[in-house]
């Protein structure tokens, strides 16, 4: 992303049953695409959502399930990043669940 004021404040919501195989590397490869997007070196650092109150991205490795709910700031460009980790989580998607594609919900906002 470009580092300008962006134009847009993107929201990204949903809770994802990982396989039972799956690790913190490979969530977190998985989710490179969005933190990278926000900016940040490490997931670690990208994780964290613009708002405090948010939990962002936070991967339980022993319920196996992704949780988001993180705020970034963006421009059109955004969709590239969300359609990128949404084909990472569906490799690592929980067998268990409907083969239908990864998908999360995310809202823009104009700021």
């Amino acid at each position: 992303m470009a580092r300008y004021q962006a134009p847009f404040e993107i929201h990204v919501h949903g809770d994802v049953v990982l396989g039972p195989n799956a690790t913190v590397e490979q969530v977190q490869e998985a989710l490179m695409p969005l933190w990278k997007y926000g900016g940040a070196d490490s997931f670690l650092a990208g994780a964290a959502s613009s708002y405090e109150e948010e939990p962002g991205l936070h991967f339980d490795p022993i319920a196996h399930k992704l949780q988001i709910c993180w705020t970034v700031a963006g421009d059109d460009d955004f969709r590239q990043a969300i359609e990128d980790t949404c084909m990472g989580l569906n490799d690592i998607e929980s067998p268990r669940v409907s083969r239908r594609p990864v998908g999360l919900s995310h809202s823009v906002v104009a700021v």
